[in-house]
């Protein structure tokens, strides 16, 4: 060293503390609300995804109910339960109407709305109106009027 240099009134340096992790960044915040919200938006779609629709819980009973036919064979009970199916779907799907009073055509003429064709009232839905209650009903008219119903539930 040179000697002839004044001694400086130097200080030591020192370094800043340690940052520390509390409190995060304004960006960490913003990436955990977005994290939040995301998170919250994809449990309420697959909780819309996983709810019994109307629509699938009828299939699922029209499905039922052509399976017990096609076991039993009875197609007396088999129109029996369809009349009662398509009643319970029709008022679970329109409280607010007058569909629990109807009977005969104008009951054919309720069902035939989400129809393009009136099938109901002058197709294979007439066998509502006598099916239940004859001692022998057709079991290829039944097969048509549960493909009628599968047809009506996919209109729903």
């Amino acid at each position: 060293m040179n000697p002839n240099l004044p001694e400086l009134p130097l200080r030591e340096i020192h370094l800043p503390s340690a940052i520390t992790w509390w409190p995060p960044a304004p960006g960490w915040w913003i990436l955990l609300a977005f994290s939040l919200i995301l998170f919250f938006g994809l449990f309420m779609l697959l909780k819309q995804l996983l709810k019994p629709t109307l629509k699938k819980q009828a299939f699922k009973q029209l499905k039922a109910i052509e399976n017990m036919f096609q076991k039993t064979g009875n197609a007396n009970q088999c129109v029996s339960e369809l009349s009662i199916f398509l009643r319970r779907t029709v008022l679970r799907r329109d409280t607010s109407s007058n569909a629990a009073g109807l009977t005969g055509t104008a009951w054919l003429q309720l069902l035939d709305q989400p129809l393009d064709t009136p099938e109901f009232s002058q197709g294979s839905g007439r066998i509502l109106l006598k099916g239940p209650y004859q001692q022998a009903v057709d079991e290829t008219e039944v097969n048509q009027f549960i493909q009628l119903c599968y047809k009506w539930v996919d209109r729903l």
